[in-house]
């Protein structure tokens, strides 16, 4: 059975985080650990953590979890400790690494996946985001197709909006396309009802971020995510890493997961923004040919900023928000 190391990061949101922890503990794949990364939690996240692994704040029975920081990680402290959890089931054991800041959704993850890497324990990596909830047998399925040929490096799941008000499945990405003229990223299905028509496993473009498994091997010959991003492109970028070393990026339309929507930005609306804009000019530099460039230098200058522009001024009257856009294209251009 492939072992799975499954990365949880979270930032000032337990209660999303506990909810996601609640379904991945009801999976019926036998063979995977659970890493949770706070990035510095400034809401108590570690303590609510700590409470509900004893038992205190669900109904199912306690799991036992071992704590460390990245500095013991760095000094191999924390392995004492953590092997004496090797021995319990998947789902009796939590790992809760305590990031000294934030790192951002690149740092983060990087920090578990080097530590993954050095004990070569694991054949696959799980980047799973805390605002999300897992179907039973999503991992048995992402399993299942990454075994399918050897030259599948990542592999993605259907991916639902959530919304537990509404009856009908509306499909927020069933693997998606990256345009490098435009930089607008296409999702497959995006807002569509479930009605079957995304149900082939099939070669894409990229897989979100939210739910992406990617096997041990292939980080090797990629290296880690991309620091540079923070967070926001991150996954686009290893996913395009990956198809320049040969690696098919596969969508798996049997595993699905809910992910809520906008829960990171809502928290810090013009940090993300400016993110959003300076990454996808650092992504267009790396990827983009020449004339793929220009075009999109043209596109953004002549259409997107206008755009931006009406709209937080004029629609949402948020300047600030357009400040944000204007110094991300600024830093997305110089850096």
């Amino acid at each position: 059975m492939k072992s799975v190391s499954i990365i949880i990061l979270n930032w000032n949101g337990w209660k999303d985080t506990i909810e996601c922890l609640e379904s991945l503990y009801r999976i019926n794949y036998p063979s995977y650990e659970v890493i949770l990364v706070d990035n510095n939690s400034s809401d108590g996240s570690v303590k609510m953590f700590q409470k509900w692994a004893q038992g205190k704040e669900k109904t199912s029975s306690p799991i036992k979890y071992f704590e460390y920081t990245k500095e013991e990680l760095d000094t191999g402290q924390y392995l004492k400790g953590k092997k004496k959890l090797n021995s319990f089931p998947s789902d009796k054991k939590l790992f809760i690494l305590k990031n000294d800041k934030n790192y951002g959704f690149t740092g983060g993850n990087n920090i578990a996946i080097n530590q993954i890497l050095k004990e070569g324990r694991s054949e696959y990596i799980l980047l799973l985001n805390n605002d999300t909830v897992v179907s039973k047998d999503f991992l048995t399925e992402l399993i299942r197709v990454a075994k399918k040929r050897k030259n599948i490096g990542i592999v993605g799941p259907k991916i639902y909006n959530y919304d537990i008000k509404n009856s009908q499945k509306i499909i927020q990405s069933a693997g998606s396309t990256m345009n490098l003229y435009t930089g607008n990223i296409t999702m497959y299905g995006g807002n569509q009802i479930d009605r079957n028509q995304f149900n082939d496993i099939r070669t894409v473009g990229c897989v979100s971020g939210a739910c992406l498994l990617i096997k041990c091997e292939a980080v090797q010959n990629i290296g880690l995510l991309n620091n540079i991003y923070f967070a926001y492109f991150e996954d686009v970028d290893w996913c395009f890493r990956a198809k320049e070393k040969k690696y098919d990026v596969v969508y798996a339309p049997a595993s699905t997961i809910w992910h809520k929507i906008a829960k990171s930005s809502s928290k810090m609306p013009e940090l993300i923004m400016h993110y959003r804009v300076r990454n996808r000019f650092l992504f267009e530099k790396r990827f983009a040919n020449l004339y793929q460039y220009i075009f999109f230098l043209g596109f953004y200058f002549f259409i997107m900023v206008p755009l931006w522009t009406v709209r937080c001024l004029v629609f949402i009257k948020k300047p600030k928000l357009l400040k944000h856009f204007l110094l991300g294209l600024k830093d997305g251009l110089i850096s």
